[in-house]
């Protein structure tokens, strides 16, 4: 029995040190268990941070669609209003169009005037011219008779004078 006893032992002192490996073995899994759980807090923790963050973003977002709107409602208010200056400048290019075409007319006109104008300026220029060439010959008519009678005066008064 004591053969027995002392396998008994044996098994029983091969136990314990199966159970001590095995106690060390749970310690060492405690560790790594609680090393886990450690890392799951700061896991937990970023992922609640990264949470505030899209929050954060999504807050952001919804500030970008709201400035978004607004740009797009500006931009339709800058097409139409576009397509309003476009509309006046078709009507300005127009009536530039209807200026510049009157211009001509008017250029046409005055043309036109200052032509007929130039024309009766040379006929009466021309009848002027001859008129006064025919004054002038009149005038060299009228010295020459003014000296004729001057003449005829002086030999008046010198035979008037003779008579006396």
């Amino acid at each position: 029995m004591d053969k027995r006893l002392d396998g008994m032992d044996k098994r029983l002192d091969g136990m314990d040190k199966r159970l001590d490996g095995m106690d060390k073995r749970l310690d060492g899994m405690d560790k790594r268990l609680d090393d886990m759980e450690k890392r799951l807090d700061g896991v937990e923790k970023r992922l609640d941070g990264m949470d505030k963050r899209l929050d954060g973003m999504d807050k952001r977002l919804d500030g970008m669609d709201k400035r978004l709107d607004g740009m797009d409602k500006r931009i339709e208010k800058m097409e139409v209003e576009l397509r309003k200056q476009g509309m006046i400048q078709e009507r300005m290019q127009r009536n530039i169009e209807l200026l510049v075409e009157g211009h001509n007319n008017i250029l046409e006109t005055i043309d036109r005037k200052f032509d007929e104008v130039k024309e009766e300026f040379n006929e009466r220029l021309s009848e002027v011219e001859f008129t006064i060439a025919d004054l002038s010959g009149d005038v060299k008519f009228i010295k020459h008779k003014s000296f004729e009678n001057e003449e005829n005066l002086f030999k008046l008064k010198e035979s008037l004078r003779i008579v006396k």
